[in-house]
């Protein structure tokens, strides 16, 4: 929290005699600090109540970000640099030291109210369904900034953002998550459907299985449910549709490939997978990737979600409150973000706490640039320019990203069990979750 205040504008002596911080409301913080003698001693202080004359001040709001070096950084860098505006931090975990859940309800009450920050930090799980009632569409500076080029950036990737063509939330960082298998098992496909997937596994040799999961079955069931349940939804309705045979054999698909049965602690080992799970982060991740295989290799998402369509998986968004008076300098932050400094601040110090592939075009060259020139270590073998033409094929092809819904997901969990132990048929356990989850999605729409 040591990036709250502006420590010169303060009764610390510096940043690093803080040893705690506390919020106790928007304008209060309470301190802890111990002196040189081991005395501790405690401030009541105004949050940035004394900014530098002829300076505006920016509030970044999140869960957990005040001790993330990355924002560390943000903040420090930025409010070098800016002679307009002065950028401090609200981190709601902190904030009457909240646990995860209530700083949560706490972060959405005040985006919802008019007591909210300029910008805004967020997972898809702490803030669902952004609009214009709460967050500015971005395209509103996009089109009037003559500083700022979509050119610049893998805009395909940032366009995964929109919500109704409109661009609420913007990310800097991704990563792609797949699965790798040699060619000679899944051929050239770059699509494929349940019954594909099932049709291959039985041509596989002894021995062999295209997927093994490490979770119970529940879980697997609700991290596919939570993720792909838009595939169920019914368009004249805009309910969610659960009986259907296609839903039956998803509940089938995780019971088989769960490795661990409903209520047991003892892995099931059915096979040797050719499906090798991947997140990647960076150029070097990919060519360590391909360079392992001794084949050919395809890539591909899973069958579940979008017919295996590759998706970005986006850690964590940008918005700018509707409510904020200085949305102009939020922006500012937002491109702050965008440039060269912070996209390559993920390499620079890989301990900031956030990772990911930069959406900056220059940043990203310059990083595969230096994959290509360096000396390999170990056993890293020399990569061949060609691959690099192949990785941004590969991040060009993206034009959609993967989102979990950690509340749809926590229903099927909790229902799923007893389909799996044997107590309830498919039937029963599909239209209990089916009807949890209408009711979430109703109370999404009436909110």
């Amino acid at each position: 929290m040591d990036s709250v205040l502006l420590w010169n504008n303060t009764d610390l002596n510096n940043q690093n005699d803080s040893k705690k911080i506390r919020i106790l409301s928007k304008e209060i913080l309470f301190a802890e600090t111990i002196t040189d003698q081991g005395v501790t001693k405690s401030y009541l202080l105004l949050a940035i109540s004394k900014p530098p004359t002829g300076k505006q001040v920016i509030t970044l709001a999140g869960i957990g970000i005040g001790e993330t070096a990355y924002i560390k950084t943000l903040v420090e860098k930025f409010n070098e640099q800016s002679d307009k505006y002065v950028l401090q931090i609200r981190d709601y975990l902190f904030d009457g030291e909240m646990n995860p859940e209530d700083a949560k309800q706490r972060m959405n009450l005040d985006i919802l109210s008019k007591n909210t920050a300029d910008l805004y930090m967020y997972f898809d799980s702490e803030f669902q369904d952004p609009d214009g009632n709460v967050f500015v569409d971005l395209n509103t500076f996009i089109n009037v900034d003559p500083s700022f080029s979509k050119d610049d950036y893998y805009w395909n990737i940032i366009d995964t953002c929109k919500t109704n063509e409109k661009l609420y939330k913007m990310c800097t960082l991704y990563v792609l998550d797949f699965n790798s298998i040699p060619k000679s098992i899944l051929g050239d496909r770059t699509t494929w459907t349940l019954d594909d997937f099932n049709a291959i596994e039985k041509t596989l040799p002894d021995g062999y299985t295209l997927l093994r999961e490490g979770f119970t079955q529940s879980k697997l069931l609700a991290s596919l449910v939570g993720t792909s349940y838009n595939d169920w939804m019914d368009p004249s309705s805009g309910e969610l549709n659960l009986n259907t045979a296609n839903f039956y054999k998803v509940m089938q698909f995780a019971g088989t490939y769960a490795m661990y049965p409903e209520g047991s602690n003892t892995a099931v080992i059915k096979g040797e997978p050719y499906l090798d799970r991947q997140m990647i982060s960076r150029f070097r991740g990919y060519v360590n990737m391909m360079q392992a295989f001794n084949e050919p290799v395809t890539l591909i998402g899973s069958p579940i979600d979008d017919n295996g369509k590759i998706k970005a998986a986006i850690n964590y968004y940008f918005s700018i409150s509707t409510n904020s008076a200085v949305q102009e300098g939020a922006w500012e932050i937002m491109k702050f973000l965008l440039a060269d400094e912070m996209q390559k601040e993920v390499f620079i110090n890989p301990e900031c706490g956030v990772g990911g592939i930069p959406v900056n075009r220059e940043v990203l060259n310059w990083n595969i640039d230096q994959v290509l020139t360096d000396k390999p270590e170990g056993d890293q073998k020399p990569v061949p320019a060609e691959m690099e033409d192949s990785f941004v094929a590969f991040l060009k092809s993206i034009d959609s990203c993967a989102m979990y819904d950690k509340e749809i997901g926590s229903i099927v969990e909790e229902e799923a069990p007893p389909y799996y132990l044997g107590q309830k048929s498919a039937e029963e356990v599909a239209l209990i979750m089916e009807s949890r989850i209408n009711l979430i999605l109703d109370e999404r729409k009436d909110s």
